[in-house]
């Protein structure tokens, strides 16, 4: 058989598998309603468990795979991934029957009350995802569940493993449709300003709002384990990575649970960017309508003001100012409503009082204003 690479071309040499989905369930009818049926894999999302274990039949037929384990310490050694020299995995030799570092189709599901009466054929290894010390190993565990049964393509091996959280297997279509998706394409940087290490100068970087990136390479490199990572750079030579999915934050991507959507395509943000000036450009008529409306009401207050108070009053009620011997109708015009009224009797007589602060206050006999307080 073809020898499995361990780069990451040989995964986006699959990309004819990113549109394949699953053929129609049969349905069967029920008493009360129709069975709902199983979800289909949209290659959009990434693998995820699920508490139907029904769902799990979406995935048979599709390749997942498995990388290698880390080196740690002195046992690493780099592998450069391009001229950026952005590190990739550092793999241990493939010894015996390492199930690591292979592809697998899933090609059914199987209960662990099942699973034990297969394991006496030295070729199928069942998957641990709890033990730091091997990760796979000839015993199911106790706890019953639904097992994948995987067929690696390498040498027709098995390998039965439990669907967890912390699954270190890479779903391939999800992989390939994330290359096709934003590999090579240009981006803008929506979220809020914030610092990032460059991983090629060993920098700082500030990512600043609006600021444009190509996503140069879709790939997978060393987290704590491995990780679909998202290769971002600039005019300016800075590189950054990002381990989660950066553009689109909706609970149908697993990867995308913390990340929020801080990437937007160039045809999203240029359309964002005309939709903008035409909002302000719609604003700016509004307002510029509403300010010649305000000057043309102006207008004609100012000549009802004559007609009825005349000249040197409706210059004075214009500019906001009262004098004796205004009536109350004037001052309104002129101060506007006033927040407190009160009656005041001294020897001048009984007097209105209009509160309009603690300091401005107007006086008023019969309905004339006498005296001012300012």
């Amino acid at each position: 058989m073809k020898k499995i690479l361990t780069t990451i071309g040989f995964l986006y040499s699959l990309s004819s598998l990113a549109q394949i989905t699953i053929g129609n369930i049969e349905q069967q009818a029920a008493p009360v309603a129709p069975k709902p049926k199983p979800k289909v894999l949209d290659s959009l999302s990434d693998f995820k468990t699920e508490t139907d274990y029904n769902n799990y039949s979406q995935y048979i037929g599709y390749q997942f795979y498995l990388p290698p384990k880390i080196k740690y310490a002195n046992k690493s050694q780099e592998i450069i991934a391009d001229e950026n020299k952005v590190k990739l995995y550092a793999t241990y030799p493939i010894i015996g029957n390492d199930p690591y570092n292979n592809y697998y189709k899933v090609i059914g599901l199987i209960e662990d009350n099942k699973l034990n009466s297969l394991l006496k054929n030295n070729k199928i290894y069942y998957y641990h995802t709890v033990n730091d010390d091997y990760k796979y190993s000839y015993y199911p565990s106790s706890i019953k569940r639904a097992y994948f049964i995987f067929r690696n393509e390498k040498d027709n091996d098995t390998l039965y493993w439990a669907p967890t959280y912390n699954s270190e297997f890479i779903l391939v279509p999800y992989f390939v449709k994330q290359k096709s998706l934003y590999e090579k394409k240009i981006f803008y940087y929506v979220g809020a300003a914030n610092n990032i290490n460059d991983v090629k100068n060993n920098n700082i970087i500030s990512l600043i709002k609006n600021s444009k990136w190509t996503c140069k390479e879709v790939t997978l490199l060393e987290n704590e384990h491995y990780t679909i990572c998202y290769v971002f750079t600039n005019d300016k030579n800075e590189t950054f990575v990002k381990t989660s999915n950066p553009f689109y934050p909706e609970v149908r991507d697993s990867r995308a649970e913390y990340a929020g959507k801080s990437f937007i395509t160039e045809k999203e943000f240029l359309e964002n960017e005309q939709a903008k000036k035409i909002q302000e450009q719609t604003t700016k008529l509004k307002n510029e309508a509403r300010d010649a409306k305000h000057i043309q009401d102006k207008k004609a207050e100012y000549q009802e003001y004559i007609k009825k108070y005349g000249q040197a009053n409706a210059d004075l009620i214009s500019n906001g100012k009262v004098k004796i011997g205004m009536t109350q109708e004037m001052c309104i015009y002129a101060w506007g409503p006033f927040y407190k009224t009160s009656k005041v009797i001294n020897e001048k007589g009984s007097l209105e009082m209009w509160a309009y602060s603690i300091k401005q206050v107007l006086y008023f006999k019969d309905g004339i204003l006498i005296q001012i307080e300012q």
